[in-house]
This record gives C-alpha cells, structure tokens and sequence, in this order.
C-alpha cells in the first residue's frame, strides 16, 4: 500500500481504475526511463497481430515485444511463443520498422535476434500466470503496474523463480525448439565457466556491492553483464580466460582513477563503443578500486539525472 503523509498521519492512496490505452500511452511514452529502452510504435502489426508496443533494446540490438494484459489473462506462454515466431518468420517486417522509425541499418545480421524478449505489462499477475512463463531459457518478463489516485504511476518487474524451475528444454514441440534455438535467455553460468576462480571471485564481490546501492539492476548480455543505475551504465564486464575486461565511464566524467589501477582509452580502438575507459582485473588484490570508479559514475549519473 502506498501512503501519503498528512501532519504525520498516514493517508491512504487509493488505486485508480484506468484505461488499458492510458496505461499504454504512458508505458510506451517513457520506455526509456521505465525500462531503458526505445520506443519504436504503438499496435505494431505484423501477420494480422498487433503487438501493443514495439520497442528496441540499443545495448544488445534487439527488439522487445511489450503486450499490457487483462487480469486473469490464461494465455501467457501461447501468447509468448507466437510472438517468438513472428520474430522469427518475419523479421523483414521488423527490420523495415526499425530503419523506418530509429534509422537501424536495414541489415538482419546487425540485430541480435536471439536476444530479443516478450514482455508483459498487468496488474496482479496470479501464481498460475508467473507459472506459465516461469522456465529457465524463455525470455519473457512480466511488469506489475499499479495507477494511484493522483496520478501516481508504479511499474516493477516481477522476479522469477527461472534458475530453479522447470528448463524449456524439458517441454517438447516443434515450436518450442524452434524458439529455443533462436532465443535465448543468458545466465551468470555461463560466464562463470569462461573466467577464472579468481576473476569470478572478483566479479561476485563487486556484483555484491553494486547490488546494494538504490536502483542498481544487473543485465545478463548475449555477450558481457552490466550493472546499470537510472538505466544508464555503471559497467560492461566482459569475461576472458583468466581475467575480466571491465568498461565504463564517459570522457567528460572526468573520473578520480585509483592508483593501483591501471586504464585504457577503450574509444581509441571501438570508437563506437559506449564506455570510454577499460581495466583488466586477475584477482582480487586491486577490485576495490573498482567500487571507487563506480561510485563516482553513480553519483555522475544522479548529477544528469538532476538537471
């Protein structure tokens, strides 16, 4: 329950009864602070569908396909996997949409189909719903909304059980591989078993940290993890075999860089790339340093986020 404070009295606020379009509105018109993404359009239509929203992931390249649903709404998972084999089947569609709307190269090997996902927006998803998505290897996410009198607006993903429940290898179908071999959802394991002990040692330390400050998310890639704050990046780790290639930070930052720490200028060699700086870390001697970094990067972004 949300509150507001009246002369030390707690008031209750009261949930307000909207309109699926008004919900979608503000969802598709504030992708960007919600969720990190880009809006591309509203009821994209593809094969006689309508996808509510169609949005676009920049860090990994991808389209996000984002459905609002009805309370009580059985049909999540055939739902999802029809949305997967429109991202398959017609990617051309997609493509032209992209390029039209966000200027992407009209090229299919620049988007990371695989790391495309389905999102679901909705209110009070019931444990059957959570259920039916709640498999290890299927990208799909559900956000619970809540719209207060007063207009207040309240948007959360809903954590999924996916590393402990059921795998999507265990559910047999033509189109259930289909998607498995052309989505995939990535998982810490897979970079654990890349690196080191020691640089996993480090990589867990600093995760730990980072976790504990407000806001901070981490965003397993197809092919490094993040942690991001108000949607803007602390770091990209990347894990090579015995040590971890940390990037972050802008120029303009101006960062206070700890001695012990030793940096590149990342833009010099990927001038595309959205980090300008690098460090490579091997053990733990030195991953302090990195908590120093991040926090001023933390406090750079609240500064933005301010203005």
């Amino acid at each position: 329950m949300l509150y507001k404070i009246n002369k030390e009295k707690l008031d209750n606020i009261e949930i307000k009864n909207v309109l699926e379009k008004r919900v979608q509105g503000v969802v598709g018109k504030n992708l960007n602070n919600l969720m990190g993404l880009e809006f591309v359009c509203f009821e994209f239509s593809v094969d006689n569908k309508y996808i509510d929203i169609l949005a676009f992931d920049r860090e990994v390249s991808a389209p996000v396909l984002i459905e609002l649903k009805k309370e009580n709404d059985k049909g999540l998972f055939d739902q999802g996997m029809e949305y997967f084999n429109l991202l398959s089947n017609r990617k051309n569609d997609f493509l032209i949409k992209l390029h039209e709307v966000l200027k992407i190269p009209a090229d299919p090997t620049k988007i990371s189909w695989s790391s495309s996902k389905v999102i679901f927006i909705g209110k009070n998803f019931t444990e059957r719903q959570r259920r039916a998505v709640d498999f290890r290897g299927l990208p799909i996410e559900l956000w619970d909304y809540d719209w207060y009198n007063g207009d207040y607006f309240k948007l959360e993903q809903i954590g999924l059980e996916k590393r402990a429940g059921l795998d999507i290898k265990e559910i047999k179908g033509n189109a259930i591989s289909k998607i498995e071999k052309e989505f995939k959802e990535h998982t810490e394991d897979e970079y654990k078993n890349k690196t080191s002990e020691k640089a996993w040692e480090v990589f867990e330390n600093f995760k730990e940290e980072l976790l504990k400050w407000d806001r901070v998310k981490m965003n397993i890639r197809g092919n490094y993890i993040s942690f991001t704050y108000r949607n803007c990046a602390l770091s990209y780790i990347y894990f090579r075999k015995n040590k971890l290639l940390i990037n972050f930070g802008k120029e303009e930052y101006k960062l206070n860089i700890p001695n012990n720490l030793e940096i590149r200028n990342v833009r010099k060699i990927h001038p595309n790339w959205s980090a300008h700086y690098e460090v490579e870390i091997k053990d733990s001697n030195n991953w302090y340093g990195l908590i120093v970094i991040a926090k001023q990067i933390y406090y750079k972004i609240d500064e933005e986020y301010q203005k």
